[in-house]
């Protein structure tokens, strides 16, 4: 997906300016991505953290990538009728029978 924004920008858009290609192709890996994961904020945290070497290089692009993986997880969840809610159900029951040696 991250290809694909990619050469949209360039091809269909004739974006020339090499920020602008890498902003979307940004985003479109981290629609993918948080799709994929169903977390938006760890999917495009995980996409800008791909292409670095020194750290968060391309920090300028984090709010639109945070923003396209939020609306990318809605259309996805929304289509393929999945409800969008926690992925993780957690009880509040407690394991009363449980010893720290049963862990070992």
């Amino acid at each position: 997906c991250g290809a694909i924004g990619g050469y949209v920008s360039r091809e269909w858009f004739g974006q020339t300016r090499m920020n602008v290609v890498r902003k979307h192709t940004l985003m479109g890996m981290a629609g993918a991505l948080s799709a994929f994961f169903g977390v938006p904020l760890g999917g495009s945290l995980f996409a800008l953290e791909v292409h670095s070497r020194f750290g968060v290089e391309y920090f300028e692009h984090m709010v639109e990538s945070i923003f396209c993986g939020e609306v990318c997880l809605v259309v996805f969840r929304s289509l393929s009728g999945i409800p969008i809610t926690s992925i993780f159900s957690l009880s509040d029951e407690k394991i009363t029978e449980a010893q720290p040696e049963d862990v070992l």
